[in-house]
């Protein structure tokens, strides 16, 4: 009897000392992050995009009212805003100029008013100098790859007279390469696996493969289907939890150093014994993938092909409207004075350091290139050796201020011959 009795009493206090602790530990973290002025939720480092059943993504879950730390805000459209805005009804001579992209044209981590730091503010601004019958209208979101781009565009061209505020396009300005180059790494990763071969899921080359099956679990969910809806409701608990509360996200960060310090270690341990140092792009792609040159070859080559074929596809709805492809600079597409050993995660379970992830760069840039010289009717514009990394990055892609005025400088000198 007294066994079971202080049992009883065990269950009891811990039902009534575990929320006190999660309360207790809630608030003293806030505490925290007030002092340290990052008292809001959720996170930036977590996903705050909404599903979009034309892009993938595009738009905030919360608008900039309600989130006024967004470090780029979006307009009535949900597209980035500029520091001009046109209207039709009052001047129809308006000469647009979309200027599209993933983060990197979007201004990730660029915080300011009207997002004037960012390519296309700059851009804008400096262009309306002299030329105020010019609007930019920034089309670009956080994951965008080349169909992303393409399927956004479409949408462009099927709204834009519906607004006022949407000007007639006479140039696209791509700023593009990460994002498809990230494409090709998760393509080498995923390549062995049964559901990148169905095709639905395009080989991987249009949406994200995670976003797919999640907008068909939602569906199978809300036709009944228990098991699914269940997985579901326990990871929308679990992403609230790791989005939301100051204990999640604690937790999140010890788990994100704690596996850069293991792959750290790991990668200086390969470097002690010479495994890293030098090594050519054929090792590495054995090392890390478990593929040999000649299918990554053919993996490269049909990852580019996709590439061309959605800039051509755009190309050929906008008519007369000039097309403009910027290979934008990263941190590994100039590796001088840089930290080699820097470990980037593009992915899950997918860690490389700046040196292996330039020798990849540099192979797709290269053959990216050569290819899209070859199609007169788009303008190639290779800015990957123009950024100095130490000076322009805020991280391994996205500009800080300095960059992203320098990036908006050389733009518009190129593109004067077509404004």
């Amino acid at each position: 009897m007294r066994s079971r009795k202080d049992f009883k009493i065990y269950i009891k206090s811990t039902l009534i000392f575990l929320p006190i602790l999660a309360i207790s530990s809630e608030c003293i973290l806030f505490l925290f992050n007030l002092i340290g002025g990052t008292n809001y939720l959720p996170r930036d480092k977590y996903n705050i995009a909404k599903y979009d059943p034309i892009t993938g993504t595009r738009g905030y879950l919360r608008k900039e009212n309600n989130y006024k730390k967004a470090q780029v805000i979006l307009d009535r459209h949900d597209l980035v805003k500029t520091p001009y805005v046109s209207n039709s009804k009052n001047n129809k001579n308006t000469k647009g100029i979309l200027f599209i992209g993933s983060s990197v044209a979007m201004g990730f981590r660029l915080k300011s008013k009207e997002n004037k730091n960012t390519i296309s503010g700059v851009l804008e601004t400096e262009i309306r100098k002299s030329r105020k019958d010019i609007d930019i209208v920034n089309l670009s979101f956080y994951p965008f790859s080349s169909w992303m781009v393409h399927a956004e565009l479409m949408r462009y061209l099927n709204s834009y007279k519906n607004h006022a505020d949407l000007p007639e396009p006479k140039l696209i300005i791509n700023v593009g390469a990460v994002q498809d180059f990230w494409k090709l790494v998760f393509s080498l990763q995923l390549r062995n696996e049964e559901s990148i071969k169905d095709y639905k899921i395009a080989n991987g080359y249009m949406l994200d493969v995670d976003l797919i099956n999640y907008v068909n679990n939602a569906v199978k969910g809300s036709q009944g289907n228990l098991i699914v809806s269940t997985k579901s409701y326990l990871l929308s608990t679990y992403e609230f939890w790791r989005k939301y509360t100051y204990i999640g996200d604690f937790i999140e960060q010890i788990r994100e150093n704690s596996y850069v310090r293991r792959v750290k270690a790991s990668k200086k341990r390969e470097e002690n014994l010479q495994v890293v140092n030098n090594s050519t792009l054929e090792e590495l792609l054995a090392k890390n993938f478990n593929i040999n040159f000649e299918d990554y070859e053919r993996i490269r080559n049909d990852n580019i092909l996709s590439i061309i074929r959605n800039i051509k596809a755009s190309i050929g709805a906008y008519d007369s409207v000039n097309y403009i492809y910027v290979y934008a600079p990263t941190k590994f597409s100039s590796l001088e004075n840089n930290n080699l050993n820097e470990i980037i995660r593009p992915g899950k379970n997918i860690s490389l350091n700046l040196r292996e992830v330039s020798l990849l760069e540099k192979d797709f840039r290269i053959k990216l290139i050569k290819e899209l010289a070859k199609e007169n009717s788009i303008k190639v514009l290779d800015y990957s050796d123009l950024a100095n990394p130490q000076s322009w990055f805020k991280d391994y892609s996205h500009f800080n201020e300095f960059g992203s005025k320098e990036i908006a400088k050389k733009l518009l000198f190129d593109i004067k011959e077509f404004i």
